[in-house]
């Protein structure tokens, strides 16, 4: 069987690695640390609180086009192939970042970190985990103004998916038997946190949809629903008796969507819980979901790495949908999906040691004849991704080569 995508992504191979894995997978005692660093805890090199850095990231990858502006003024705009303010045409900003061929640069938010995994944004905040260092931070969304560290160990423990309402923040706890549903206000609470829900087996996605929280149980083959913001009422949709284990999951009007990052299956399930549906595609794992108007798409590995697959129809197979089909494919470990009313994007993770990771988008009518368009490339092993009405924000995991490269990035939607 496969690595799962959390030990394929941003660690470092030989001795190190086995530990590394085994302590992401939940396969041994978590162990605390006695420092409060943002990258490695007690790294004296470490950001401590409010001292993670900011600064602009060095373009050391080229971003890709489906097509290029002649370069020409436009009437009132300046030379939309290097406005920052008209990149590619009128009244397209870039949000403080660069223009460089009619295309918007990615820009770093905020970095000192290793083991970035999971990030949320609102209004003005963006929230994201650190995984190996056992931390929730938050910092201004824009330019990683007034970081802050949320939450600290034993509260967060291999803290992995991200959620945020309007009154607090939620988080995932990636262990197990004792994985936690945690949260915390907005403001941040250090280690007087609110555990929600204890016993979850390995914990590796948290989703909020309406008035209700939903994550996956990958160890025990499990998708639970209970209500915001107490984690009451705890219902079951899929049993662990179903034979998959659960990645991520993804939720439109009608039915809950779950991943299994050991077959090429993706679990439909009714809302009220009842007898799941499997919709095939790839002979790999699958891994990120996210649903749209467009139809389901997720990502898979199998018989040629990085493929997005789609089932067409809003609602799946029971509503006159077909088997799902491929929608893209970039041949590369994908890691995560979102979408939007126009676009899907999607990251991949590239090598755990060489920056070499990217971030890309299709119309969801289609990709272009070229292939995906990448939006950002050269990334420290990408991972989960959020967005605004304007923006597209992902999580740098880091190079194993270094401690303190973890990142979030970034850029204007297209």
């Amino acid at each position: 069987m496969r690595l799962s995508l959390v030990c394929r992504v941003g660690l470092v191979t030989g001795a190190f690695a086995l530990a590394a894995c085994s302590t992401i997978l939940g396969l041994d005692d978590v162990t605390l640390d006695s420092g409060d660093g943002g990258a490695s805890g007690g790294d004296a090199s470490a950001p401590r609180d409010g001292a993670a850095a900011d600064g602009p990231l060095g373009n050391d990858g080229s971003v890709a086009t489906d097509g290029a502006l002649d370069g020409a003024n436009e009437a009132g705009c300046g030379n939309t192939q290097t406005s920052a303010d008209n990149c590619g045409r009128c009244g397209h900003s870039c949000f403080g970042s660069t223009c460089t061929a009619g295309v918007c640069d990615p820009k770093q938010v905020i970095t000192g970190f290793f083991g970035v995994y999971g990030v949320a944004v609102d209004a003005t905040t963006v929230y994201f985990t650190v995984r190996e260092g056992n931390q929730v931070w938050k910092a201004g969304k824009m330019n990683g103004s007034n970081p802050f560290k949320i939450a600290d160990q034993p509260d967060s423990l291999v803290p992995a998916s991200i959620v945020v309402d309007d009154t607090y923040v939620y988080w995932a706890n990636r262990t197990s038997p004792d994985g936690e549903i945690r949260r915390c206000v907005l403001a941040g609470c250090g280690a007087a946190s609110t555990l929600l829900y204890n016993g979850a087996l390995r914990p590796t996605s948290l989703k909020i949809a309406g008035s209700n929280l939903y994550w996956a149980e990958n160890n025990g083959g499990t998708v639970k629903r209970a209500t915001r913001p107490d984690a009451g009422a705890v219902t079951t949709l899929l049993a662990g008796d179903a034979g998959v284990s659960p990645w991520q999951v993804a939720i439109d009007d009608k039915y809950v969507y779950a991943t299994d990052d050991t077959n090429g299956t993706v679990q439909r399930i009714p809302f009220d819980g009842g007898a799941p549906f499997g919709i095939t595609g790839s002979s790999g794992g699958t891994y990120g979901i996210t649903t749209s108007d467009a139809g389901v798409f997720f990502l898979a590995d199998g018989v040629s790495d990085g493929v997005v697959w789609r089932v067409a129809a809003p609602q799946g197979l029971a509503d006159g949908g077909t088997m799902a089909t491929v929608f893209a494919s970039v041949q590369t470990t994908l890691s995560a999906v979102i979408a939007d009313e126009t676009n899907v994007y999607f990251t991949a993770a590239g090598s755990p040691d060489v920056a070499n990771g990217a971030v890309y988008y299709c119309p969801l009518t289609g990709c272009p004849q070229g292939g995906p368009v990448a939006l950002a490339k050269g990334q420290g092993s990408p991972t989960q991704m959020a967005q605004d009405a304007t923006q597209i924000y992902w999580a740098n995991f880091g190079l194993s080569s270094s401690a303190t490269d973890g990142t979030i990035m970034r850029v204007a939607k297209p």
